[in-house]
């Protein structure tokens, strides 16, 4: 009696696992879409052979979206130095796209430099300093700035519609340099935005070829931000509050401004520096 009740229940079984399997291939599987790949494009890179410094050369461009569609308009320009794909030149883009798109700051075109050598152009020639004569490449800040002033910016005028008004934005030993052309060639750029300065280059004398100035640095058009993090390394944010008094000592000096960020590190401040200084009444400082 008991095998046959188990043989019974096998075509039962069998007519169980038959629907079972027939249901479960009448489930939908994944959908398969048909789709294609495009790349996000954020910008247009330039490259050319610079006359001034004898190389290749890349310059990033971040042209705003009302660049295209107000056709008769001319845009301020953000000048980034260390303004490599993989530097700076991203995530300041994104920042000025998200500003611009949410009406907290007028549309701008971004530029970023990219780096070849960055000691070598940031750094000027100290003649008998031990960091040269270390065999490190350095000093050629000089070239640098005419490659900026004779090249970099009279390309970016023939090439897109600007409107005058410039702003040199740079961090690190950018600052460096920053604060070369703003010793030598002030009037190239109407703002300037120094993150975290390193001046230690040839025993900080950038800070004492200002104090030489004795106050008749003429460039009472000209604004300066300095930022610096409270997390800092003590030299960067030394630099940083030396540079902004040196500035204000000067009579007819720029227009200069402190920014404390707070919990940010030279490795993070800018990002942060250039938000706030973006978003930033022009009339603050001094």
């Amino acid at each position: 009696m008991h095998r046959l009740t188990v043989y019974a229940a096998i075509p039962a079984l069998l007519l169980f696992l038959t629907t079972t399997v027939n249901a479960l291939k009448a489930q939908p599987g994944p959908i398969q879409l048909q789709s294609e790949t495009q790349p996000v494009t954020l910008g247009i890179t330039h490259i050319f052979h610079s006359l001034v410094l004898k190389e290749e050369r890349k310059l990033n461009v971040y042209l705003p979206p009302n660049y295209l569609t107000e056709t008769s308009a001319a845009f301020p320009v953000l000048f980034l130095l260390d303004g490599g794909s993989d530097e700076h030149f991203i995530h300041v883009s994104g920042i000025m796209q998200f500003l611009a798109m949410t009406g907290q700051a007028s549309s701008a075109i971004v530029v970023g430099i990219a780096n070849v050598d960055r000691k070598r152009d940031f750094t000027f020639s100290s003649g008998e300093d031990a960091q040269e004569a270390a065999g490190k490449t350095s000093g050629g800040s000089a070239a640098f700035v005419r490659f900026i002033g004779e090249e970099v910016i009279p390309f970016i005028n023939r090439q897109y519609r600007t409107d005058g008004q410039r702003t040199l934005i740079a961090g690190s030993e950018g600052g460096l340099l920053a604060g070369e052309v703003l010793l030598k060639q002030a009037g190239w750029f109407g703002d300037y935005l120094i993150v975290a300065p390193d001046l230690q280059w040839n025993n900080r004398s950038i800070l004492q070829d200002f104090e030489n100035l004795k106050g008749h640095l003429d460039t009472p058009d000209t604004r300066v931000t300095i930022a610096c993090g409270s997390r800092s390394a003590k030299e960067r944010m030394a630099d940083a509050k030396e540079l902004y008094r040196v500035l204000r000592s000067q009579k007819s000096g720029p227009l200069v401004t402190f920014m404390p960020l707070r919990d940010e590190n030279e490795g993070s401040a800018m990002h942060n520096a250039v938000y706030r200084y973006l978003t930033a009444p022009r009339s603050a400082g001094r």
